[in-house]
C-alpha cells in the first residue's frame, strides 16, 4: 500500500486562485474607469454579477482546496453545514460508511459529515484515487468487513459486504 499522502499541488491553488479572481478584478478595473461616463450603470451590472458569481463560487473552491489528508483520515473546511456559515469537517477512514467516485470527485459520507475529494486539484489523480481506496480498504478489512473496492466500482457501502456468520450445528 502507498503510505504517501497525497497533498494539492501549489500550482493548483494559485492557478484556481488566479482564475476563481480574474473575472472580478477585470470587471472592478472596467467599473473603475467607466464610472462618470453616461453608460456605466452596464459596468456596474457586470461587475456586481461577477462578484455575486464570485461569491457564490468562492465556497465551493475553498472546500476543494482546503482538502488535507492524513494516516488517519481528511479534513476539509465545509461550508452551509448543519445550520452554520463554515466548519472544519475531520472524517476519520473508519468513519466513512460509504463512498461514491463520479465525476472526477470522491464522496466521502460519515454518520453525519460528507467530504468532498476533488481529485483534479491533485497532480496526481490516480495515485490519489488509489490512496483513498487503500485507505478505505485497509480499515473496512480490518473491522471484518470484506468486498472489493476495485478501480472500476462506483459507489461502495460499508456494510454491504460482510462476512456470512458461521452456523454451529
Amino acid at each position: 500500500m502507498n503510505s504517501h499522502v497525497p497533498v494539492i499541488s501549489r500550482f493548483a491553488k494559485l492557478f484556481i486562485a488566479v482564475i476563481g479572481l480574474m473575472p472580478t478584478v477585470a470587471s472592478a478595473v472596467v467599473l473603475i474607469r467607466s464610472l462618470g461616463r453616461p453608460d456605466s450603470y452596464l459596468s456596474m451590472i457586470i461587475f456586481v454579477g461577477t462578484l455575486i458569481g464570485t461569491v457564490i463560487l468562492a465556497p465551493l473552491v475553498i472546500t476543494s482546496l482546503s482538502t488535507k489528508f492524513s494516516a488517519d483520515g481528511v479534513r476539509q473546511i465545509s461550508f452551509f453545514t448543519r445550520g452554520r456559515l463554515f466548519r472544519d469537517v475531520y472524517m476519520k477512514w473508519g468513519d466513512v460508511e460509504r463512498y461514491e467516485y463520479k465525476g472526477m470527485a470522491f464522496y466521502l459520507y460519515g454518520a453525519m459529515d460528507k467530504v468532498v475529494v476533488n481529485l483534479t486539484c491533485f497532480n496526481n489523480s490516480k495515485g490519489v484515487a488509489a490512496f483513498v481506496r487503500g485507505k478505505l480498504l485497509a480499515v473496512w478489512c480490518l473491522i471484518g468487513l470484506e468486498g472489493p473496492i476495485s478501480a472500476s466500482a462506483k459507489t461502495h457501502v460499508r456494510g454491504f459486504y460482510r462476512r456470512p456468520a458461521f452456523s454451529s450445528r
